[in-house]
């Protein structure tokens, strides 16, 4: 799971929206591939000196093929700290020993409901087999009138066990009394350099670039627990038959 500059912006603005101090909710502890031109454009140019590095940047970086632009990695929660958000992190496993341990497949537990001002979803969705729970469990996170960041993949290949189309968030979120707070983004390309397309939320669409991910962010409006959204297509058209 990585964050880049666009992904970095998108939660920025999303937390600029809250009041007060930001508690942040990452599920899974989440790769920080950003520039330093890019982080000093995006959080001010005061922020590197408030930052802390990765001891395991060089492998990290070596994996995803950066260690020619990249010579270290900031770690995520000096970053988040010097943005004004405490952060906590939530994973499967706790291989840094600071994650909140927990199966998204199973209903989250109790005292971690409404807790969060921005819980940010940067790809651990997909590897969640119940993901209609994981989906809820991402919501309930979020106290009401905070804000959900997905960053998901729509064509990556058996990167997870599924893949996401703008839909699948549009009909969640918008069935649901809640609602989508940014447009739909398609982020595809080099990490450092990642291009952006607009994507329709409701309209057929018939290629994407290879390994597109899709950035949206919603705003949680109500308390109550989603009920099943049906794809708007069919909602609308009850007769289609396609």
């Amino acid at each position: 799971m990585a964050i880049n500059a666009q992904v970095l912006e998108a939660l920025l603005k999303a937390a600029g929206q809250t009041p007060g101090p930001k508690r942040l909710m990452c599920l899974g502890y989440p790769d920080i591939l950003v520039t330093e031109d890019q982080l000093q454009d995006l959080c001010g140019d005061d922020v590197l000196d408030e930052l802390a590095y990765r001891e395991d940047s060089e492998p990290v970086l070596r994996a995803n093929g950066l260690t020619e632009s990249l010579e270290q990695m900031v770690e995520a929660r000096s970053l988040f700290a010097a943005c004004g958000m405490t952060a906590e992190f939530l994973d499967i496993h706790a291989p840094r020993g600071v994650e909140i341990v927990a199966d998204l497949n199973l209903p989250i537990a109790g005292n971690l409901r409404g807790q969060y001002d921005v819980v940010y979803d940067g790809g651990m969705m997909e590897h969640c087999f119940n993901v209609g729970q994981a989906m809820r469990n991402v919501f309930a996170l979020a106290r009401v009138g905070g804000y959900i960041v997905h960053f998901n993949p729509l064509n990556s290949y058996n990167h997870g066990f599924f893949a996401f189309n703008p839909t699948f968030y549009h009909d969640f979120y918008t069935q649901s009394g809640n609602r989508l707070a940014s447009e739909f983004y398609g982020v595809h390309g080099p990490v450092l350099d990642a291009q952006v397309t607009k994507l329709p939320p409701l309209q057929t669409f018939t290629s994407a670039p290879e390994r597109m991910g899709v950035l949206i962010v919603a705003q949680k409006l109500v308390d109550a627990e989603p009920g099943w959204p049906m794809q708007s297509r069919y909602r609308q058209n009850p007769e289609l038959r396609e």
